[in-house]
């Protein structure tokens, strides 16, 4: 069973808290995730008054690095599959198996 948030320590949790107030970062035609946009970081620690922020910020960097790849894998994933729909035109097909 994957552990909850409450299981991390603090400077994990205020991370993904963090994180999750980042803007996306989507690349307009190939459509692949780039991360957040950490121009609005400081603001961020500013607001909630963060104090370990080298810590904080390690945590993000690895909670993007981790996000990314996972979602550009199950875009890759999802295109050729798409790929392999339009090269069969659309069509199922069914093997007698015998």
């Amino acid at each position: 069973m994957p552990p909850t948030l409450e299981e991390f320590p603090y400077e994990v949790q205020v991370a993904f808290f963090i994180y999750g107030l980042l803007p996306d970062i989507w690349v307009g035609m190939s459509g692949s995730y780039q991360g957040k946009d950490w121009s609005a970081l400081e603001s961020l620690y500013n607001i909630y008054d963060i104090e370990d922020r080298q810590t904080v910020t390690y945590f993000i960097a690895e909670i993007q690095r981790i996000y990314t790849k996972s979602i550009n894998a199950k875009m890759e994933q999802e295109r050729k599959a798409q790929e392999r729909k339009s090269q069969a035109g659309g069509k199922k097909f069914a093997h007698k198996v015998g």
